[in-house]
């Protein structure tokens, strides 16, 4: 069963490696997954518990870097967001029960 992953991290010295942060975060999801503010990204997954993914994402980080993975199990949210958060991520199909 896929479920849905909000990842948020402060990459905390100068000229840190963004780029290996943003490839572990798209090869932890499932392909959907959508940046929601500067330090923050909401995935989909087929991990089964943010545990499983801190420690696929903790690789790309420094000892001195925060990262916080929190399971979003709930479609009731607030925001102005991106359409995309809608459409691909937080609506689970018939398919995914």
């Amino acid at each position: 069963m896929k479920k849905r992953y909000l990842i948020t991290y402060d990459l905390s010295q100068p000229n840190q490696n963004y780029n290996a942060l943003y490839t572990a975060i798209e090869t932890t999801s499932d392909g959907e997954y959508v940046r929601v503010c500067e330090s923050s990204f909401l995935i989909r997954s087929d991990l089964q518990d943010s545990k499983d993914v801190y420690l696929k994402l903790k690789s790309a980080l420094d000892t001195n870097d925060t990262l916080i993975v929190f399971e979003i199990n709930t479609s009731n949210f607030f925001g102005h967001a991106l359409k995309t958060l809608n459409e691909k991520i937080l609506i689970i199909t018939d398919s995914e029960c």
